[in-house]
């Protein structure tokens, strides 16, 4: 389709002036009747050809630009914006602003990155092939899984925390989220979970070993766990080494020994962990000893259907793991 310049709607008004037709018009120079009409009329308006003045300020950006700063952007995702137009030196000069517009006009908004844990090709196969496996298992066997873990809650929480305050106030005490370095003093917790909705939770050592492990198993595990149930673990050290398994094998403990390592969006605590860490910072606890008190209390608070949701999505967890190739899903 020929450009429609100036040249070209000087030729389309000497046409029609010597009774040349619009359809006719627009066969012999090849462009679309609507714009031969339009031409037309707007010489019939106006008496001229020329283009009228513009409001707004011209767009300093091709839309040549405007694809090759996606192209960039869909390439390099954590390129920000600046890197972004100053990684293609043919780049018009324009603004950081009007870069960030462009992109986001396109989809390509700035978010905050999830944080996963690395998998190699290894882990990748591991959790692709449990996954696959345990799909075919019957879903109410998972009620006979007890899934455990633990968790340490800090203090002065680093958890991202948003505030509403007034324009020029950022730096207002009233409004800022006080840190310390190594987030300050913290408590080490240990749970477990079970498909009827119960719950148990204890203190840990600051420094779990193996023999502190086990003593927490014996003390708060035994009384928890029922026969036929199905002890779930990561693979941290104290839990794999050898005198932890001796001493499940010894209390006659079912292990799941085959899960995948890297792979803390199957565990579903770790999302009750996430709800009780959101739940103890919004109480804004003083001292270690009351940090230790709110978390048992929000602990307790946490309902049965809670629970009981959370092993009812391990299926789909499952699904979405092998539908995205082993690698990590959304939750």
């Amino acid at each position: 389709m020929r450009k429609c310049d100036y040249q070209m709607k000087v030729l389309i008004v000497e046409k029609l002036k010597n009774g040349v037709g619009q359809r006719e018009t627009s066969r012999i120079l090849g462009i679309p009747r609507t714009t031969v009409q339009g031409v037309w009329r707007r010489y019939k308006e106006r008496g001229q050809i020329d283009e009228m003045p513009k409001c707004g300020r011209p767009r300093c950006a091709t839309d040549r630009d405007r694809r090759n700063l996606c192209l960039q952007s869909r390439k390099h995702p954590f390129l920000s914006a600046r890197e972004v137009l100053h990684s293609s030196p043919s780049m018009p000069n324009m603004s950081i602003r009007t870069v960030r517009r462009i992109l986001s006009m396109s989809g390509l908004h700035g978010r905050i990155a999830a944080k996963k844990p690395l998998l190699n090709r290894t882990q990748i196969r591991n959790r692709l092939s449990w996954c696959k496996t345990y799909l075919q298992m019957d879903p109410n066997l998972w009620k006979n899984f007890v899934f455990s873990d633990e968790a340490r809650i800090e203090l002065y929480s680093s958890r991202r925390q948003y505030v509403r305050r007034p324009v020029g106030q950022r730096f207002n005490c009233k409004y800022t989220m006080k840190t310390v370095k190594y987030g300050g003093p913290s408590i080490m917790i240990w749970g477990a979970i079970k498909g009827d909705g119960t719950k148990v939770l204890c203190k840990c050592p600051p420094i779990l070993n193996s023999e502190g492990y086990q003593t927490i198993l014996d003390s708060t595990l035994i009384p928890f766990i029922s026969n036929d149930s199905i002890f779930m673990q990561d693979g941290a050290p104290c839990h794999r080494s050898k005198s932890t398994l001796n001493f499940l094998d010894s209390r006659h403990i079912c292990l799941l020994s085959d899960w995948p390592a890297q792979s803390p969006d199957l565990n579903i605590l770790e999302n009750l962990w996430s709800v009780l860490k959101s739940r103890v910072q919004k109480r804004q606890p003083n001292t270690a000893n009351d940090l230790w008190v709110i978390t048992k209390e929000e602990w307790d608070a946490i309902t049965k259907d809670e629970v009981i949701g959370l092993f009812n999505s391990i299926q789909h967890r499952l699904t979405e793991v092998i539908r995205n190739k082993g690698q990590h899903i959304k939750y």
